[in-house]
């Protein structure tokens, strides 16, 4: 008796299921709600996308712009497909119906691939490893699947052949796969990284947070598509194109599709920072990470179980970069600035670059030009009036203290003010606002983020048409590296690096040349001319800064205890002689 009721409620619940399927009222719901779904999220993806280039339309498409557009683009194109979903089925020839229903979801894992080619990015910026190959890869890997599956879609608008018809279902598996591959591998290894990240904070704890939640999400949302792919090319039963099987439909798309990107939109709905909200002392809460963001290091104390300890004063009781405070130094650092403001001009640095870029002063060895700077001090530091050698060592010191793998990253901590050698009378004896400071863009408008920016008034490019706008002789996006700054000892010595064939990773010599670039990496001004080498080398700079602005202290160095070490380094990524 048992056995015959539950075979009769079986055979109920079969034929439920079998009559919604059969039935052409709950088909046309069932296939109008999922167009209502996909609408909706298409119409929060197109308000984010505009909020965000209200909020930063300086910055063009940005990674964060072009993924909420092809979220707003895939799930509008769906809504479309599913409301006219029976027109859809009696399209002639058939492959127009193919090519509806399967063109989504080509640009579903372009979307989500570009979500994972990002932080492929920042993964590899963050080890020091070039990622020039990443974005050419990303668009060979699409172009070759886009190809394929256009290449089986014009043989079966010649032929409808049944196998070739299982391979283009198959291949969809395929392609499923390898991005839910991308997502555990990428998203796990920053994960990772993030787990081990040195300084705490609530940037680091979000990000933490986005990067799991998402990496879940995506893997799981992928791979269950590769597995429904796979049913769906052998058994009939479970055929996703054709209008009989609604309820397979919409468990399908909702699981796959609808659902996933609700929750990355929800999760990654994180604004970037105005630019209005930055001043002198960088974005009012530096340590948010949104997805345009990458990862930064916070400017305030980190806690002493997590490494270097930030103090809260310089050398002399004050705040650190504290132009305003009344000191000893003050009245010359202000001097200086006054100075060194009137005279940075284009040509100026034209002249600068063109007579010590022919690297014709002397040569010497990397640690011979360190106990060189033994006799200078740096007039326009308030934090410090140390002979530089004390504060290279402090800085080398700090850092492999923190990142004892990063090698490259020490020796940048050691070398990053060797061009201060300007200031000696065998390089010409220099001006001190012509080799330290402060540096900025010249041949474009002075931010005003820039210390004592009321004196640029007097130089003679703040009133030229042709250097006085935003962009002036450049362009959005043309990268640093074609930007004239400023001259000073950080230009010099990313001269001296590159020209003498140092093998420095490409961020060391960032922070060579942009280290005291305080306008960029502590007010996030003139990132309208960066390209995604610098955005990815500016969160080594913002590692770096801590160490370079905060290691300025009385702590003394054992110099000869320490030398051995960065000797070797030294030989690592130098030659023996450089010419300088």
């Amino acid at each position: 008796m048992d056995e015959a009721v539950i075979a009769y409620k079986l055979k109920d619940a079969s034929d439920w299921w079998r009559d919604i399927n059969n039935s052409p009222v709950w088909q046309d719901r069932i296939f109008y709600t999922l167009a209502a779904l996909y609408a909706l999220v298409a119409a929060v993806a197109l308000v984010q996308l505009i909020r965000i280039q209200l909020r930063v339309p300086e910055y063009g498409w940005t990674t964060q712009k072009v993924f909420h557009f092809l979220n707003f683009l895939v799930n509008g194109v769906r809504a479309v497909v599913f409301t006219f979903r029976r027109n859809v089925q009696n399209l002639h020839p058939e492959i127009l119906q193919h090519i509806l229903l399967d063109v989504p979801s080509l640009a579903f894992f372009t979307t989500y691939a570009l979500l994972v080619l990002f932080w492929a990015e920042i993964y590899y910026q963050a080890r020091a490893v070039s990622t020039d190959g990443l974005r050419p890869s990303f668009f060979t890997i699409n172009a070759v699947v886009y190809c394929i599956q256009i290449a089986m879609w014009l043989v079966l608008w010649w032929k409808t052949i049944p196998v070739l018809v299982i391979l283009s279902k198959m291949f969809f598996a395929g392609v499923s796969l390898f991005a839910a591959l991308g997502f555990l591998l990428y998203g796990g290894r920053l994960f990772l990284m993030l787990q081990r990240f040195p300084v705490e904070s609530k940037g680091r704890r979000k990000k933490l947070q986005e990067v799991g939640y998402v990496t879940t999400i995506c893997f799981t949302c992928f791979l269950v598509r590769c597995i429904m792919m796979c049913f769906n090319a052998f058994d009939k039963a479970a055929n996703l194109d054709v209008l009989n099987h609604p309820v397979l439909n919409f468990i399908y798309y909702l699981l796959v599709e609808i659902l996933p990107s609700s929750l990355v939109l929800f999760i990654l709905r994180k604004l970037p920072p105005k630019r209005e909200e930055v001043g002198n002392k960088g974005p009012v809460d530096e340590n948010e990470l949104v997805l345009d963001g990458g990862f930064a290091v916070p400017a305030s104390e980190t806690k002493p179980d997590l490494g270097f300890v930030a103090p809260s004063t310089n050398s002399f009781g004050h705040t650190f970069r504290d132009y305003h405070v009344e000191s000893e130094r003050q009245k010359g650092v202000e001097e200086f600035y006054r100075t060194n403001h009137i005279n940075q001009t284009v040509d100026f640095v034209k002249r600068m670059r063109e007579e010590y870029g022919r690297l014709n002063k002397v040569e010497m060895s990397i640690w011979e030009c360190c106990e060189l700077l033994n006799e200078f001090v740096d007039e326009s530091d308030p934090d410090l009036d140390e002979p530089q050698i004390e504060h290279l060592l402090q800085t080398a010191e700090a850092i492999r203290k923190d990142y004892p793998d990063e090698d490259w990253l020490h020796l940048t901590g050691l070398i990053h003010d060797l061009g201060k050698v300007l200031l000696h009378p065998a390089f010409g004896e220099l001006p001190q606002w012509a080799v330290v400071g402060d540096t900025f863009p010249v041949g474009c408008a002075f931010d005003e983020s820039i210390v004592h920016h009321k004196y640029f008034q007097e130089n003679p490019d703040y009133k030229n048409p042709a250097y006085n706008t935003k962009y002036g002789i450049y362009r959005e996006g043309c990268g640093l590296d074609n930007v004239f700054m400023s001259w000073g000892h950080d230009d010099y010595m990313y001269l001296v690096a590159k020209e003498n064939k140092s093998t420095l990773p490409s961020a060391g010599l960032f922070i060579i040349r942009y280290h005291s670039f305080y306008a960029l990496h502590r007010a996030d001004a003139y990132k309208h001319l960066m390209n995604a080498e610098d955005i990815e080398n500016l969160n080594w700079l913002k590692i770096f800064n801590k160490y370079d602005l905060y290691s300025k202290s009385k702590v003394r160095i054992d110099v000869e205890k320490v030398k051995p070490y960065y000797l070797s380094l030294i030989k690592k990524y130098f030659p023996d002689k450089l010419k300088w």
